[in-house]
């Protein structure tokens, strides 16, 4: 692990993160949460540390060469920065929703992938909760609703 490569590990956390600075936070007060939306806090944890289990996934792809799984893998990243744009900047809590669902669509393909293609066991229990997690956003998103279409304040 002492190439280059190393770098891979830290890039969809890295992106995340100038995603976030370029496109806006999460701003609560534009939106009604769902009642079952956890912490704010929760959020910074939980994708951290999927983001970076995404980089060893995108080490391991480059490292085995499995082409397949790098263009997942950057394909699920891509859509979990395009929701980064769509919510926070356009304020479009539907099209959110699709990206949501297009990114669970991707994930559980990743997920067949990684299975039938012989990766180890540790990258699926490592990936899984990815699926589980998108599963709740999507949840969240479906009961997201901007307050300008409702009387709350």
């Amino acid at each position: 692990m002492a190439d280059g490569k190393i770098a891979l590990i830290f890039t969809p956390l890295i992106v995340s993160f100038l995603a976030s600075r370029f496109f806006g936070k999460v701003d609560s007060k534009d939106y009604v949460k769902a009642s079952f939306q956890p912490p704010g806090y929760v959020f910074m944890f939980v994708w951290t540390a999927l983001y970076i289990m995404f980089g060893f996934l995108l080490y391991r792809a480059v490292e085995i060469e499995d082409y397949l799984i790098l263009g997942l893998v950057t394909g699920t990243l891509f859509l979990t920065y395009l929701w980064i744009y769509t919510f926070n900047s356009l304020k479009n809590y539907s099209l959110s929703t699709f990206v949501i669902f297009l990114t669970l669509l991707i994930a559980l393909e990743l997920l067949v992938a990684l299975l039938y293609r012989g990766w180890e066991e540790a990258y699926l229990y490592t990936y899984t909760p990815f699926v589980a997690w998108i599963i709740f956003a999507l949840l969240l998103s479906s009961f997201t609703k901007p307050k300008k279409y409702t009387n709350i304040k």
